[in-house]
């Protein structure tokens, strides 16, 4: 199996064709690494705008302290949207690898570590994140490319 630069190679001295395979390749690089960026920031999207609603709607307080009841209801919901944030993740990326999901889990650990050490209050919101929420982001992408490998 050639793979693209064999193909530029074997244009045999044509110079004006061999660099316009090499800038088609070069662009197609280039746009694989943007969607890569952009699947791992609809997957935070996603996760960060449905935590924003759900406190928005329950009228909570992110850093107040809360019933448990409603800390419960979290980790719920923020699983749901973590494990649908690495899964969102993966169907625009279509990778067969997880290591956009992982990118996507330290993103979350490190946004929500930075908002702990910047935030007054009560910190159960961003240990869920750190601990919870992160690392369920990459099941979603494994639920996706499992969901896709053939058998």
């Amino acid at each position: 199996m050639s793979t693209d630069i064999d193909q530029c190679r074997n244009y045999n001295g044509n110079f004006e064709e061999a660099n316009y395979c090499q800038s088609r390749i070069f662009v197609i690089d280039v746009l694989k690494k943007m969607k890569n960026i952009l699947s791992v920031i609809a997957g935070y999207a996603l996760f960060a705008v449905s935590s924003v609603l759900l406190f928005n709607l329950t009228g909570q307080q992110p850093h107040a302290d809360v019933p448990s009841g409603f800390k419960i209801l979290t980790v719920f919901y923020g699983l749901f949207f973590s494990i649908a944030s690495g899964f969102v993740l993966q169907l625009i990326a279509r990778q067969r690898k997880l290591r956009l999901n992982f990118i996507l889990a330290m993103l979350m650990f490190a946004l929500a570590a930075v908002s702990m050490v910047t935030s007054s209050g009560s910190h159960w919101t961003q240990w869920f994140a750190m601990l919870i929420f992160a690392p369920a982001s990459i099941l979603g992408g494994y639920l996706r490319i499992r969901q896709t490998r053939p058998e």
